[in-house]
């Protein structure tokens, strides 16, 4: 007997993000087929190979302070402490989602109402809201959980880059930077700047509180006559980005680049 997620009908945001964590972390259930009742549902179809999420008679969340979303009580008891710690942003607003209504006014409450607005018009809730709008299938809107990969992957990125960097002084040296999110990340843990490198792209990225240019003498200097690319305000330098791949490899030592710039930077 092939296993099935039961979920209630027109689902919100705990149900969609609870569908794809069970079928992310729960053993047998990565291609289980989803039911949809209503809300009130008994709970009378479900077998012991079954589960219900976002349902009285399965996982719901419970509004006591602690767990407050189906979601956050998957991830919590499933999800390994990686998976846990990538995802731990993601719990917390399905939670105030969940719980208080709107995300926005739970976490930013004394801002103004413009800007609430604009937050509530654009936040992860919204995209879902969104997919409902154009799709009134609950079956089709469930490809929201591919923009719940993303989010995903890019938590897992974020942890991959504390656990990889190279840090030389107050730069961090990353090999292989293809993900997304790695480089907020870093800046937060204290990187002054980051070298990267990724196939033949090699560059370096100042953090927006640095005053010094990555067009400094030393750095021209390390770099040579290599047609590297300058950004005009100053706050990168490179031999290929993402949005233009460079095709054959640069002569420039990122080791070595790193230390230049840690002495340019280091002195702030």
């Amino acid at each position: 007997m092939e296993r099935k997620i039961y979920t209630h009908v027109n689902v919100d945001l705990d149900a969609a993000c609870s569908v794809w964590a069970v079928r992310n972390f729960v053993p047998g259930f990565s291609s289980a087929e989803v039911e949809f009742v209503h809300a009130n549902w008994d709970g009378k179809e479900l077998n012991d190979k079954d589960i219900a999420v976002d349902l009285e008679a399965g996982i719901k969340g419970r509004k006591d302070g602690t767990t407050r979303s189906a979601f956050a009580t998957i991830v919590a008891r499933y999800a390994d402490e990686e998976d846990q710690k990538a995802l731990e942003n993601l719990v917390q607003y399905v939670d105030a989602q969940d719980s208080y209504g709107s995300a926005v006014e739970y976490f930013i409450p004394n801002v103004d109402e413009r800007t609430k607005e604009v937050f509530s018009s654009n936040g992860i809730n919204t995209v879902l809201r969104a997919l409902q709008a154009q799709y009134r299938d609950d079956k089709v809107v469930l490809m929201f959980g591919e923009i719940l990969d993303g989010l995903y992957k890019m938590g897992l990125s974020k942890i991959r880059a504390i656990k990889e960097a190279e840090w030389v002084g107050p730069v961090a040296l990353i090999y292989g930077a293809k993900e997304f999110g790695t480089n907020g990340e870093l800046f937060k843990r204290g990187a002054k700047a980051i070298v990267y490198i990724d196939g033949y792209n090699i560059g370096v990225i100042k953090a927006s509180t640095v005053e010094a240019r990555m067009d400094h003498p030393y750095i021209r200097n390390v770099i040579g006559s290599e047609g590297w690319f300058f950004h005009p305000a100053g706050f990168m330098a490179a031999w290929g980005s993402r949005k233009s791949p460079a095709t054959t490899p640069s002569r420039v030592d990122p080791k070595r680049l790193a230390e230049v710039v840690a002495q340019v930077v280091g002195g702030e």
